[in-house]
């Protein structure tokens, strides 16, 4: 399910491999689909023309949508039968206009009804998560908005009452009850029946600073985005009786900030600028501490003082941040005047489900949209949020063959709910042979999601290296089934997700865990992730001794290495004594095409030029036969240490990001460099953005498809 695009996977047709010349390929064939798809004019979404183009003529583009009630009357002008007939098929307007269209035609229908009973048609399914998912091309799609990032977009402020038409609204919240619906749907057991959310912007505005404990309070906002789950509990953490979220839900989650339409050095002033208001908002004397990773940094004091994780991804607006979202619900952010939802976030709130899309499994963070973690889908399970595979995904899954799917090891049956039964079964006899291992004494017994996979002895990775559930549906269903046990109080799981200073779905890099209670303290921490980088540097000495022979090993220069480094401020954080240096085996010839390609591209966007690989020592100190690997240091510095300076640093580092993971257990026994060339090109394929995917319902029966281990 994981295999490479045709253009990458023809990289590895051919034995025997030159790995220098594959890597330096996989970049340079990232980059060309890159811009072959910036290039292409992105498919209009079934648009219905003549009629709808007459009427987009009277409602100004720039401002269709604002005043939703208003820009339906325009539409339906026509044939009230034509418009809401026809409006299913125009996925190029904002939802609340949709909506308003909608609304008139559904009221006395209920929404499990919507959906068109003939699969064979070429036409839409008349359902709103469909449209919602035909209508995301658009937002995604630059130049439907010109550079106004708002456009189709939702606002708490002024939208509430066209996307929730039936929703009743009091002076301390907007409850919305919610319908069945029609497809297959799981992890709902928690789903509430109805939900609160705040009635107005200023009542959101005070949830905020009451949720993050003030420490955003005389920030300046410009530039500055805060998305996901504290925007999400800000919305649903109401003061009303029947409230169904409460604070207790949300006294883990994070501040996650996102800086928008910055370069890097302006970037870095304003982490500067959220530090001095961070540490001005801490009560007096409590201890502040900076911690720097590749992929974020993160602002620590003494629990429970929240956390503030600052995404080190430079986006062009608050609307790529959503877009990028792997879960509908935390699709929501706040820019300290207005909260912004997607469509998608908008229907999670009113449905109780995330709606299923291959993105969840195959997605990407330099793609359109991230993959998800099983623990972040349990996660909001738990928060009241199940999933929703849609009729379509079902239907089309009957008109594929088995046998002609891409599946290493494949079912020949497609039937998800049998899939799902057995699953549970499967499951139901674990949980009977286990007995609560954990805690024999313990009523209800004890499990983790950990103790399946041992069950069969076999850990699966999703991308990136790191443990998942997600590699396919029946092995999915297997987890949900625990779940769903501990639901009905049969069992308790053992919170085995201890905090992390990593905030991506990937894993790019595995970094210290640690439990956020009231025994958490900075001081505890720093001692954690010494001891983490001490670990580095004993996994590479133990490395050395199995690769290379003493007398070079003699030559090594003394070396400092960082998976992460804390400071007590930003300004320490930002010394070169403080960039991540991390040990890599790599071809020497990749080595210099990755420092050229990388320095050209800072010399491009204006910034200081400097190699980012450094060969251990000047001369070689040992070539492994069969792959032609050299000890190279990865320094990522206060610049480099940004996504999305220059597509060309992106793509360097996936390649750099695959070498480490591929060859970290180099040397560790006889076939280690065939196995590790084996995970390198698995690397590569997960790790490669599929700017053109296959057909979705394609890779959907390909998971489904996919059997667990027995």
């Amino acid at each position: 399910m994981f295999s490479a695009p045709t253009s990458i996977h023809s990289l590895f047709a051919t034995p025997p491999f030159d790995i220098a010349e594959v890597a330096k390929s996989a970049v340079q064939t990232q980059l060309s689909l890159y811009e072959e798809n910036r290039r292409k004019a992105a498919p209009r979404p079934n648009a219905a023309a003549s009629m709808f183009d007459i009427v987009a003529a009277k409602v100004a583009a720039d401002s269709m949508g604002d005043d939703p009630e208003e820009d339906a009357k325009a539409i339906l002008e026509l044939p009230a039968t034509v418009a809401r007939k026809a409006i299913w098929n125009w996925d190029v307007l904002p939802y609340t206009l949709f909506r308003a269209v909608i609304t008139p035609a559904t009221d006395s229908e209920p929404e499990r009804n919507w959906i068109k009973t003939d699969s064979t048609t070429t036409k839409p399914n008349a359902d709103v998560d469909e449209w919602v998912l035909r209508n995301e091309t658009w937002l995604r799609d630059r130049r439907a908005g010109a550079d106004d990032w708002t456009r189709g977009l939702v606002r708490l402020s002024s939208h509430m009452d066209a996307v929730f038409p039936d929703s009743t609204l009091t002076e301390s919240a907007r409850t919305i009850k919610r319908q069945a619906l029609s497809g297959f749907t799981f992890l709902d057991q928690k789903r509430a029946s109805s939900i609160q959310i705040q009635p107005s912007i200023n009542m959101f505005s005070k949830k905020f600073t009451e949720l993050t404990g003030g420490l955003l309070e005389g920030l300046s906002w410009e530039n500055v985005f805060v998305a996901g789950g504290i925007a999400l509990g800000s919305l649903v953490c109401v003061d009303d009786i029947d409230a169904t979220s409460n604070l207790e839900q949300w006294k883990h989650s994070d501040i996650d900030i996102y800086l928008y339409g910055l370069a890097p050095k302006e970037a870095n002033q304003k982490i500067g600028h959220i530090f001095k208001v961070f540490h001005t908002n801490l009560k007096p004397r409590a201890p502040a501490l900076v911690v720097r990773n590749s992929k974020t940094i993160t602002l620590f004091s003494n629990y429970p003082t929240k956390r503030i994780q600052i995404v080190l991804k430079l986006v062009r607006d608050p609307k790529e941040v959503l877009l990028n979202f792997d879960l509908d619900i935390c699709s929501i952010g706040w820019d300290g005047k207005e909260a912004w939802m997607l469509p998608r976030a908008v229907r999670a709130l009113e449905t109780g489900y995330n709606v299923f899309t291959m993105n969840l499994i195959n997605g990407h963070y330099l793609g359109d949209r991230r993959a998800t973690q099983d623990q972040r889908v349990f996660k909001y399970a738990n928060k009241g949020y199940g999933i929703r595979i849609l009729p379509s995904y079902t239907e089309n899954l009957s008109k594929i063959d088995p046998k002609k799917l891409a599946v290493d090891r494949a079912t020949l049956q497609l039937d998800i709910a049998a899939a799902a039964t057995d699953a549970r079964s499967w499951t139901s006899h674990a949980i009977k042979a286990f007995g609560g291992h954990l805690s024999p004494m313990s009523s209800p017994p004890v499990l983790t999601h950990s103790m399946l996979d041992a069950r069969v002895g076999q850990n699966t990775t999703s991308s990136g290296g790191r443990l998942s559930c997600l590699t396919g549906f029946a092995l999915f269903m297997r987890h949900v089934a625990l779940w769903e046990a501990e639901a009905a109080g049969k069992l308790i799981i053992q919170d085995n997700e201890p905090a992390s200073t990593d905030y991506t779905s990937e894993g790019y890099d595995d970094v210290p865990q640690f439990t956020w209670d009231a025994n958490f303290t900075v001081r505890e921490l720093m001692r954690a992730l010494n001891a983490f980088n001490a670990r580095e540097e004993g996994a590479l000495e133990l490395q050395l001794n199995h690769v290379i022979d003493v007398t070079a090993r003699l030559k090594l220069p003394p070396r400092v290495l960082r998976r992460i480094s804390y400071a007590p401020s930003v300004e320490k954080i930002f010394d070169i004594e403080k960039d991540i240096v991390l040990p890599v085996w790599a071809p020497l010839s990749f080595v210099e095409f990755a420092n050229e390609l990388v320095r050209a591209a800072l010399q491009d966007k204006g910034l200081e030029a400097h190699n980012i690989l450094t060969p251990a020592v000047s001369d070689k100190i040992h070539e492994q036969p069969a792959l032609g690997l050299e000890l190279v240091y990865w320094r990522i510095s206060q610049i480099t240490m940004w996504q999305q300076i220059d597509r060309r640093i992106d793509e360097v580092f996936e390649i750099c990001w695959s070498f480490r993971q591929a060859f970290e257990n180099l040397g560790a026994g006889p076939a280690a460099g065939e196995d590790c060339f084996k995970l390198f090109q698995r690397q590569i394929s997960q790790r490669t953005v599929r700017n053109t995917p296959q057909d979705e319902y394609e890779a959907f029966a390909n998971w489904v498809a996919r059997k667990p281990p027995v």
